[in-house]
């Protein structure tokens, strides 16, 4: 799994107290307390307590986004790796010590089976894997890398509405003054005038989606949608609102329009630079 992502760990069977009474041995029981009981207990009822949803940031990723959860919800991780998931390493560590004890405890023993010993080391292994992985200093940067993965292409599109937009505008009223010249539906084609309106309205659409999603856009919401809709049909397809039998007038009349859409788009893409 990438480092970006998480998936809560199954318990492990050798770190269940079931287990452990299943394996041990009838002579490794008969050898008398070991502690060894009490602390599956703790690991498992540790492991119960850590509220595995809050890590697993990207599954629970709110839908739509919406920036002001995404960040509690990283907050609300960070808390659980400090407090339930730092618990459970914990319990691990305590569990691995004493299987490591209790495993030397057993080879002393030579009328205990090696079978038994063996069992122990293996916990010992398993518990401290897992508290491994419980270390809230990875943790903690694994959420670091799964916050900005959930946020990547929200905070992609409002960098690209901040410095990319302007410039999509200005070459599309740059085909525009060139089209002028010769105003020909297949000189519209050739001038890309689809792509070139499709690049502006997929900035322009997108502004009251990252404004509702809680990105602090200084940009009139209401206006761009107004203005998505206006320039839709020149970005729906190669000829725009143009027939097949379009003449220089038409062309010219399509020109103006786009023109005065693309030149109240310049207006709002020019009227703030992208704050947080």
């Amino acid at each position: 799994m990438a480092d970006d992502d998480f998936e809560r760990p199954a318990l492990p069977a050798e770190l269940t107290k079931k287990n452990w009474d299943k394996k041990k041995g009838k002579i490794a029981k008969m050898t008398g307390k070991t502690g060894m009981g009490d602390a599956f207990s703790k690991v498992e009822k540790a492991y119960k307590s850590v509220d595995w949803d809050k890590l697993e940031m990207i599954s629970n990723k709110p839908r739509p986004f919406d920036l002001k959860k995404w960040n509690k919800m990283r907050d609300d991780a960070v808390g659980e790796t400090k407090g339930n998931l730092g618990k459970l390493r914990s319990q691990c560590y305590a569990l691995r010590d004493l299987a490591k004890k209790t495993e030397a405890k057993f080879n002393k023993n030579k009328a205990i089976p090696k079978s038994s010993a063996a069992l122990c080391g293996d916990i010992a292994k398993k518990a401290d894997f897992m508290g491994v992985g419980c270390n809230p200093s990875s943790m903690g940067t694994r959420i670091v890398k799964m916050y900005k993965s959930g946020r990547y292409m929200f905070d992609f599109t409002a960098q690209g509405i901040a410095k990319t937009a302007p410039s999509k505008v200005t070459a599309c009223l740059a085909s525009l003054k060139e089209l002028e010249s010769d105003p020909t539906l297949e000189n519209w084609k050739a001038n890309h005038m689809m792509t070139r309106a499709r690049d502006v309205n997929q900035y322009m659409g997108n502004v009251s989606k990252l404004i509702k999603a809680g990105y602090n856009l200084p940009l009139n919401a209401g206006q761009c949608d107004k203005l998505f809709k206006i320039i839709s049909p020149y970005a729906s397809k190669d000829e725009g609102p143009l027939k097949d039998d379009a003449t220089a007038q038409d062309v010219k009349k399509e020109i103006a329009r786009l023109r005065q859409a693309m030149l109240a788009a310049q207006k709002v893409f020019s009227s703030g630079s992208l704050r947080g």
